[in-house]
């Protein structure tokens, strides 16, 4: 029984060393194999493309960059296969033909609202009242006579009800005519006033507004004073929360950490720079002055691998043109290290608690924002002195 659990327990413990073998080495792959860069740039007139290809265990992960004439697309591979595809910027065809299909339906709705905008002619719209008007006579016509369809009644009783017919016609227009006597009371109301009574009105409207403003002379003093004051205490919060939010980049931690920064960045810079750099590059900014200070620049900015790099500057025209291509490697351990080193760094934690607000100590200023606090200090003791 002890033999079964042993080899069990022997079979598990393997089991674990070769999970924990394959994370090591992942780790290791991760940290020491680099990332492999390719950039070509090329510039001519108006011509620009750019080809940037980075590879990392052997091709196993690759991303290619191709940029032409700014547009561009970036493509991710794994093994081989297509993982994603990034478009920078759009074609112009793709564009127009987007816009001319959300325009398409707004052109067939506007084509079938006018459409069923366009009136109907008034003679139709006349021609359709009144021949339904003729049916409903009509058809009361044939009402009425219907029952007196007996050929020994004089023709006088088929006429009495056209009479009575025509009597409600007689009352329905009688509305009318009152409507449009009110209509015409209504445009007489609604005339403008003369020039006098314009006038009159105007002058009223002036000895309101003066009056209003003579009540209110004595109470602007008190209003300009606190709109003073409202504009002073926003100014002085608004200060407040700046110097509150400036103070722990003023202090002697950040000063150190602005040493150590520029200290690290060199560092990952010698890392991650070109190793090699071929082509050449021709400016001119077209005031020769600019143009020698930026070459002198490029000379110094330029690394050891552009030995070979040829620089020619124009001090006459404004050009630019450049056909280069730059190779290196990027490894992960320059940066870990780097993360690793301001983690345990004491300064760096008690400044992003001083950014964070978390730091209950007071910090020491060297800036502007300590002086002013002594200078208040100094202030508040010299009132408490003279008021004793």
């Amino acid at each position: 029984m002890m033999h079964v659990i042993l080899t069990i327990l022997k079979i598990i413990g393997i089991i674990l060393l070769v999970l924990l073998a394959i994370l090591l080495t992942v780790f290791l792959l991760l940290l020491f194999v680099p990332m492999r860069y390719r950039l070509h740039v090329r510039k001519q007139k108006d011509l620009l493309e750019i080809d940037g290809r980075m590879t990392w265990l052997l091709h196993l992960i690759r991303a290619d960059l191709t940029v032409k004439q700014m547009h561009g697309k970036a493509v991710i591979r794994a093994a081989g296969f297509k993982l994603k595809t990034l478009y920078f910027l759009k074609k112009e065809e793709d564009t127009d033909s987007t816009t001319a299909e959300s325009t398409a339906p707004n052109v067939a709705s506007e084509e079938t609202a006018s459409e069923s905008e366009v009136p109907k002619p008034a003679s139709e719209e006349t021609i359709a009242d009144s021949t339904a008007s003729k049916a409903a006579s009509e058809e009361t016509i044939a009402d009425s006579t219907a029952p007196k369809a007996a050929a020994e009644e004089p023709t006088s009783k088929n006429t009495a009800p056209k009479a009575a017919s025509e009597e409600p016609a007689s009352e329905n227009t009688a509305p009318k005519a009152a409507s449009g006597k009110k209509t015409a009371d209504n445009t007489k109301s609604k005339t403008k006033p003369g020039l006098l009574g314009r006038m009159m009105n105007l002058i009223a409207r002036i000895l309101n507004k003066v009056l209003g403003l003579i009540l209110q002379i004595p109470q602007l003093p008190a209003e300009v004073y606190d709109k003073i004051d409202s504009i002073q205490d926003q100014l002085c919060r608004k200060y407040d929360a700046l110097q509150k939010k400036a103070d722990p980049f003023l202090s002697i931690e950040a000063e150190h950490m602005l040493g150590k920064g520029i200290r690290y960045l060199r560092y990952l810079i010698r890392g991650y720079a070109p190793r090699k750099i071929t082509g050449y590059i021709r400016f001119g900014t077209g005031s020769p002055d600019l143009t020698g200070e930026l070459t002198g620049l490029l000379y110094v900015l330029l690394p050891e691998a552009g030995t070979g790099y040829d620089i020619e500057p124009d001090f006459y025209e404004l050009v630019l043109d450049t056909d280069t291509l730059a190779t290196g490697q990027i490894r992960a351990y320059r940066l870990i290290w780097v993360g690793i080193r301001l983690i345990l760094d004491k300064e760096f934690r008690t400044l992003l608690r001083q950014i964070r607000g978390k730091d209950k100590n007071k910090t020491s200023h060297r800036g502007p924002g300590g002086l002013r606090k002594k200078a208040a200090s100094q202030l508040a003791k010299s009132g408490v002195e003279e008021a004793a």
